[in-house]
């Protein structure tokens, strides 16, 4: 135990650095100052930046509604959108996606809900995020520079493996804890009619976070346009699975986000200060939610009684 705390804590020093010295990087690189960044938040262009807000919201109530169908309904929508906002939060501030495991903890705690199947759930909804961002890196190849060929094969190799694991679980029927864990993880994909609202629900959030990033990169004055947004978005959210990141992604998704945006033609050192102007905003946006996120569990605590309404 000692030494998993040991290399957990030598992992976050070393991010950490590797965040400060790629942002330390790209301000001196590009001579980016205090003043500029503070011109780009206050000069904002407040109705694209408000729009920006709104697909925030929408985005997370997308993903709480996404969450409300694996369940079935037996977990209030409302409940779901506050663990989907603080899941949110977790997951931007805490290193390693560590922050995924907000979920099944809140939901065991507050309506019992095995660790095993809220897990699942989010594998769930992780490869299907994985197949759509997988399918735009594949489209948007080309507008890199990159041989589209690999990623395009790599995408196809992907959904065939979920087809036939899909194909194998419905006609394997051999019980196992193992088999059970994956079972319960991707049978929703086959069942027609939770499979059609997941699919819908997942490309509708991915389409609405490429207009958010958009409207907010947009408002810190540099005009991209929303297919860019929408390969940027796919290829960070791509990068967010490296291992590689300091709490926020300082730094780290800074730089990849400048390398895309490089390839994609922008000029790097207006586009620098608009990201990290960008990237400031989403903290304060990402934590503000986390915070209505918790004091809306509470107040829902308060309300019930913690563990009074259980999944069976």
């Amino acid at each position: 135990m000692k030494v998993f705390r040991r290399s957990r804590l030598l992992g976050l020093l070393a991010t950490s650095v590797l965040g400060i010295a790629l942002l330390w990087w790209l301000v001196a690189g590009n001579h980016i100052d205090g003043v500029q960044l503070t011109e780009r938040l206050l000069h904002a262009a407040s109705p694209t930046l408000a729009l920006g807000v709104f697909c925030f919201i929408l985005s997370m109530t997308l993903s709480a509604l996404r969450y409300y169908v694996l369940f079935a309904a037996s977990i209030p929508f409302p409940y779901l959108l506050s663990a989907t906002l603080i899941q949110n939060a977790l997951l931007s501030f805490l290193p390693w996606r560590s922050g995924e495991f907000g979920y099944p903890l809140l939901l065991r705690r507050d309506y019992a809900v095995p660790i095993a199947v809220s897990t699942a759930f989010i594998i769930t909804v992780r490869v299907l995020d994985l197949v759509i961002i997988m399918g735009v890196a594949a489209l948007g190849s080309t507008r890199l520079g990159l041989d589209s060929a690999w990623l395009s094969g790599l995408f196809l190799i992907l959904l065939g493996v979920i087809a036939g694991v899909l194909g194998s679980l419905r006609l394997f029927h051999k019980r196992s804890r193992h088999l059970d864990a994956v079972r319960t993880a991707l049978l929703p994909l086959a069942n027609f009619h939770v499979s059609i609202p997941l699919v819908v629900l997942s490309l509708a959030i991915f389409v609405v976070t490429s207009l958010q990033s958009a409207l907010i990169i947009q408002a810190m004055a540099l005009d991209i346009s929303v297919f860019d947004a929408m390969l940027l978005n796919a290829l960070s959210l791509l990068a967010a699975w490296l291992p590689i990141h300091p709490p926020g992604g300082w730094g780290t998704i800074d730089a990849i986000q400048l390398v895309i945006l490089d390839r994609l033609g922008y000029a790097i050192n207006s586009a620098t200060a608009s990201i990290l102007a960008a990237h400031s905003f989403y903290t304060v946006l990402i934590l503000l939610g986390g915070v209505l996120g918790g004091l809306a569990r509470g107040r829902r605590k308060l309300e019930i009684g913690v563990g009074h309404d259980h999944v069976r």
